[in-house]
């Protein structure tokens, strides 16, 4: 079993940070740990302790400061470009109504190192989420007004490398803008919804809970690949667009009633222009069976899959089939040796639920296992398989996309 390393994260005093440039979408480089000097981690856990103060800020209550927040254990093996914290519940001060309690309410951060600017000495431009979407809200609670606070992804965060060797530490710089904050309770509350914003500082230390020490922790730039990124927005990001993406499922499948058409090795290709939600991939099936014994072909015609990430913690979302030309459909041909006696039509459709997405391999290997069993698929059939149409099939793949090289 793999030995694991402690790493504090400590919150330091607030600071906000003027927006020099916007962070860039591309997951661009990543949290990387040494230990005395042997090389990044396998294991470690990230940790935090709070030593300073935060703020938050918003319409209806002005502000409230505290002490920082400290952030709990989560176990990570190797280089990470997401990081992600839970952090405890806390208290806050307001002039108007005096020591309130902040609570998480399940929201936890992630930390998103991004990509260095071209510029000197201005760390790297990155984000941080404050999520999963649905999670909270965030509370700060007084005796009797209280304050709610949005989830929200991609708020600007600069992280920088201070020290070197075991000594080294990461110092995150984050002022969160645009938060949804409403406000409620009786007369002199100030009920209503505002914009808020929440500003902390953090220090990212290594330290290693056997004998031999420090162990030093830094932003390195690193090929990321593909990656799936956000908590309140999930979403396909990569290392820099346009991304031609490619993969293969060593099984794909289509149910139709009690028959299966069952296919070997399927590629899926497709282009990611920009970072977002939903992704296009073309298929080009091969070897597959009916029964074991009847061959069958599939013609995907104009057609594509598509496939959507909607949740995360785990990544999940659905399936669709689009297609160019109007009438198209992807069309699966059963044979009995050279006569055609079956075919199923599947036409364009959106939101077949089923598809759950993993982060899997490092730096330029990274990538995304996508596991779908859609269901609810709509067809129709014709043939001596006899002809009827339905909505209760079921297509499954198990591709893992990469980048193409």
């Amino acid at each position: 079993m793999k030995r694991a390393r402690k790493l504090g994260l400590v919150a330091l005093a607030a600071l906000a940070i003027a927006a020099l440039a916007g962070p860039s979408s591309a997951q661009a480089s990543s949290f990387v740990s040494e230990f005395s000097g042997e090389g990044p981690e396998d294991s470690a856990l990230y940790s935090g302790t709070a030593t300073n103060n935060l703020v938050m800020e918003g319409g209806g209550f002005g502000w409230c400061s505290g002490p920082g927040q400290s952030l709990n254990a989560t176990e990570v093996e190797g280089p990470t470009a997401a990081l992600e914290m839970s952090p405890t519940n806390s208290t806050c001060w307001n002039s108007l109504y005096g020591t309130g309690t902040l609570k998480m309410n399940g929201c936890k951060f992630l930390f998103h190192p991004g990509s260095k600017p071209t510029f000197e000495n201005t760390g790297f431009w990155g984000t941080f989420d404050i999520g999963p979407a649905g999670c909270g809200p965030i509370t700060i609670q007084w005796s009797l007004c209280k304050a709610t606070i949005q989830p929200k992804s991609d708020l600007l965060a600069v992280y920088r490398n201070e020290g070197e060797g075991t000594e080294a530490t990461v110092k995150v710089e984050a002022f969160a803008q645009g938060l949804q904050s409403t406000m409620s309770g009786p007369a002199g509350c100030s009920s209503g919804t505002y914009s808020a914003s929440y500003t902390a500082n953090w220090e990212i230390a290594a330290t290693d809970e056997g004998e031999e020490g420090s162990v030093g922790v830094s932003v390195e730039d690193l090929q990321n690949g593909l990656r799936l990124a956000g908590i309140s927005d999930p979403r396909f990001d990569a290392e820099a667009f346009p991304a031609s993406i490619v993969g293969d499922s060593a099984a794909a499948s289509l149910t139709v009633g009690a028959s299966t058409v069952a296919c070997g090795t399927t590629g899926f290709a497709g282009d990611l222009a920009t970072a977002g939600n939903t992704l296009a991939l073309d298929a080009e099936y091969s070897n597959c069976l009916v029964a074991g014994k009847l061959p069958t072909t599939v013609e995907m015609n104009s057609c594509h899959y598509t496939l959507d990430v909607q949740s995360a913690a785990p990544y999940s979302g659905e399936m669709g089939i689009a297609c160019s030309k109007p009438g198209d459909q992807v069309n699966f041909k059963v044979f009995s040796g050279a006569t055609l006696i079956c075919t199923v039509k599947l036409g364009a459709q959106s939101g077949l639920e089923g598809v759950g997405y993993e982060n899997v391999g490092e730096g330029a290997e990274a990538g995304i296992a996508v596991d779908a069993e859609a269901t609810g698929v709509a067809y129709e059939q014709s043939g001596i398989c006899g002809a009827k149409s339905g909505s209760d099939a079921v297509l499954t793949a198990s591709p893992t996309l990469q980048l193409s090289e």
